[in-house]
């Protein structure tokens, strides 16, 4: 049986802690998804709008599969857990983030 995206997301909350700081972020970015209204940015998110702009346009940018490998090893490391399904333990050490970006 094929479930709806809403049986899907049911399902997932479910899933969610009981950590109350999580279920709120997830209760905010849910209403966030549901609004019909743009959101107009603080003086400082254009800011780092401008930067990040900049950067991508100096070749600065990174691609989204090393931020999502970067960010399984430093699940990994901070868990101390084997690595995630799929990445060795010397990939996910190769991955380790070298620094902060600025």
């Amino acid at each position: 049986m094929v479930m709806t995206v809403k049986e899907q997301l049911r399902q997932l909350v479910d899933l969610i802690d009981e950590d109350v700081e999580s279920l709120e972020e997830a209760i905010d970015y849910l209403r966030w998804l549901a609004s019909d209204q743009p959101e107009d940015l603080t003086e400082e998110e254009c800011k780092r709008v401008r930067k990040g702009e900049a950067q991508l346009a100096r070749g600065e940018g990174v691609a989204w599969k090393d931020v999502k490998r970067e960010l399984a090893a430093a699940r990994f490391t901070a868990a101390s857990d084997p690595a995630p399904s799929g990445v060795s333990e010397a990939q996910a050490a190769s991955a380790r983030p070298a620094g902060p970006r600025s």
